[in-house]
């Protein structure tokens, strides 16, 4: 807190040094630099003018949507830098720990704040549902950390809570709103204020009518085929990285090879023109 005070806004980074995957960096680029779920501010004008702007951006542009280069809250902190004089990065690797960037803050007695980020405590083997190929043996301490807080959560009551309904999923009579019902609702911007309640009848219908069934259709198996495709390509990156590796180890294991057959041959160099000093050395005794 100390440190976050001598800023105005204080952000912390998915990443502190060059070095992750290119995979994962490519993905933190989509996601955003910083963190949305831990940012420090302190009280001045300049940082009350940026919440407001960040707030009013949130209320009409929070989804996520990739090919907008939207991701949820976070994506608008990458103009903070620039709109925000004197902010902070926080750099320090024991916060913000999370499996994406484990690999540089490999000391887990200095970590103060972990991002448990899609992890399903019902499923403790699995590091990330939104990575499902990466493995606990790959995140080093934090597998140990990541099946602690799942234990915890789970006796807290995660099970039955995870099961009840999201009520903003709703209208207010039941129905369930549709992702075209949303996308429709937020192009409408400030005027869907006229509507008054977005849960209510008068919202619902005016939604129906513009709304094609067949169409949300399409869109759902689109995004269904997308969420496969992108799933396949996250599978893929991580083969990719395990053949490199595997390549690397290989070629590390050639390079070894190489060194010792090289020092044998000189051994050997050396054994034949000892061999061949003694022949001469006899042949002058016998000789004399």
């Amino acid at each position: 807190m100390e440190r976050v005070s001598q800023h105005p806004l204080t952000l912390t980074p998915h990443a502190i040094s060059p070095g992750l995957p290119v995979a994962t960096e490519l993905n933190i680029l989509q996601c955003g630099v910083y963190n949305g779920g831990v940012v420090g501010a302190s009280r001045s004008r300049e940082v009350s003018e940026f919440l407001g702007w960040w707030r009013d951006r949130t209320r009409a542009h929070c989804r996520y949507s990739i090919a907008e280069g939207l991701h949820l809250d976070q994506r608008w902190l990458d103009f903070a830098p620039s709109f925000v004089p004197g902010l902070g990065v926080e750099r320090d690797p024991a916060y913000n720990v999370a499996y994406w960037n484990v690999a540089e803050r490999p000391d887990a007695s200095a970590w103060r704040l972990f991002h448990c980020s899609g992890f399903d405590p019902e499923r403790p083997d699995q590091v990330c549902r939104y990575w499902p190929a990466k493995q606990m043996e790959e995140v080093g301490a934090a597998r140990a950390l990541l099946q602690e807080y799942g234990a915890r959560i789970l006796a807290a009551g995660y099970g039955e809570t995870r099961s009840w309904r999201y009520s903003y999923d709703y209208f207010a009579n039941g129905e369930i709103i549709s992702p075209g019902a949303r996308e429709a609702y937020g192009r409408l911007g400030r005027a869907a204020g006229y509507f008054g309640d977005p849960f209510g009848t008068e919202m619902r219908e005016w939604l129906a009518e513009r709304i094609d069934p067949r169409q949300e259709e399409e869109i759902r198996q689109w995004r269904e085929a997308a969420e496969a495709r992108l799933e396949k390509l996250r599978e893929a990156n991580v083969m990719l990285r395990d053949q490199q590796v595997e390549l690397d180890r290989l070629r590390n294991e050639l390079a070894d090879e190489r060194d010792l057959v090289r020092w044998h041959a000189a051994q050997a160099a050396m054994f034949e023109r000892a061999a061949e000093e003694r022949r001469v050395l006899l042949e002058r005794l016998a000789g004399s």
